[in-house]
């Protein structure tokens, strides 16, 4: 299946692209989805994504079409076709 994922102010300046089609098996979670893209875009790409392996920053979003992905549902399966989302918020003053 191909997934569809863009990525948003911090995200994109570190993956140094805005968006890219990802082939992944049938049934992956989000939370594979999250693991392969931390390995494919380095170090600094995963320590925005992952306060520690497996768990979402807080300050990260995650969405899957509309829906906001939270720590606890990265569990949750992908679909064909489906956009991913994900936003570092940019922080300072």
């Amino acid at each position: 299946m191909i997934v569809n994922v863009e990525y948003v102010a911090q995200m994109r300046s570190v993956a140094g692209k805005g968006s890219e089609a990802v082939e992944l098996p049938d049934q992956t979670s989000i939370g594979d989805l999250l693991a392969k893209l931390a390995v494919d875009n380095g170090e600094s790409f995963g320590a925005l994504l992952f306060e520690q392996p497996g768990r979402l920053r807080s300050s990260t979003l995650v969405f899957v079409g509309d829906d906001q992905i939270e720590s606890d549902d990265v569990s949750r399966p992908l679909s064909d076709g489906q956009k991913v989302t994900i936003l570092a918020p940019l922080a300072g003053g």
